[in-house]
């Protein structure tokens, strides 16, 4: 898990999750590692070359010079 689902329409639950989850040192730990995981694994330099290469690739197609 790297989010919390708060729904606006609950408020009072939305606060208690919000508050659940800042007494809870363990769970904030392994949410934060998450998110740092997903985002190197997203945007590292070499995610972001390979995914501009993969477009630029895609853009070629049918232009005469890929």
């Amino acid at each position: 898990m790297t989010v919390l689902h708060i729904f606006p329409v609950d408020l009072w639950a939305g606060a208690e999750k919000t508050d659940s989850w800042w007494r809870d040192v363990t769970l904030r730990g392994m949410m934060g590692e998450r998110a740092s995981a997903w985002a190197r694994s997203r945007f590292s330099a070499l995610a972001m070359a390979s995914a501009y290469r993969r477009l630029y690739e895609e853009g070629s197609v049918g232009t005469g010079q890929g």
